[in-house]
């Protein structure tokens, strides 16, 4: 009996039939280029998702960062408000959130400084990683939202769809 490899072509006689083991050259390339169209649609979708995966994480991150400044920041305060409800407290660099940060942390999306560039919407809610003037959610936004006491305070992280980023809502009182 003799062996011999799968991928290997063999000829045999068959009542006078022949019978071929294995792939002919045509299906070798028919198979080849379907796994090159599916190769060609499918790496840019997997390349963007998992590009989109790392700077969600780096919002994940840089919203952490911000929980612990403000922590530092209200541990400071002898009486309230604990923590900022002012923008220039926020972005000042000296005395203020963003000093508590170094180096300063950045939103991956639209490389803006979360603490520099900042927009207050109303008297509690401010924008963090923005332009000023941003109106709408866009995608690595913190939003920074402070009770009117400065008593309390929600960090709400915005990923890649600009939709919140799941199980990822922080909040801080004192």
């Amino acid at each position: 009996m003799r062996l011999s490899c799968i991928s290997s072509t063999k000829i045999r006689s068959t009542r006078g039939y022949i019978i071929r083991e294995g792939f002919s050259i045509i299906e070798l390339i028919v198979a080849m280029a379907i796994i090159g169209i599916l190769a060609t649609v499918l790496i840019p979708y997997i390349w963007k998702t998992a590009d989109n995966k790392a700077r969600e994480l780096g919002v994940i991150n840089a919203v952490r960062a911000i929980q612990t400044a403000l922590e530092i920041y209200a541990e400071k305060q002898t009486s309230a408000p604990f923590y900022p409800t002012d923008l220039d407290i926020i972005t000042a660099t000296v005395n203020s959130l963003a000093s508590l940060v170094s180096p300063a942390i950045v939103n991956p999306f639209n490389n803006k400084r979360y603490l520099t560039a900042a927009y207050k919407k109303d008297d509690s809610t401010f924008y963090l990683g923005v332009e000023p003037e941003t109106e709408t959610i866009i995608p690595g936004l913190i939003l920074y939202k402070v009770s009117p006491d400065g008593r309390s305070y929600t960090l709400t992280p915005y990923g890649a769809n600009a939709t919140v980023i799941r199980n990822l809502i922080l909040t801080g009182n004192r």
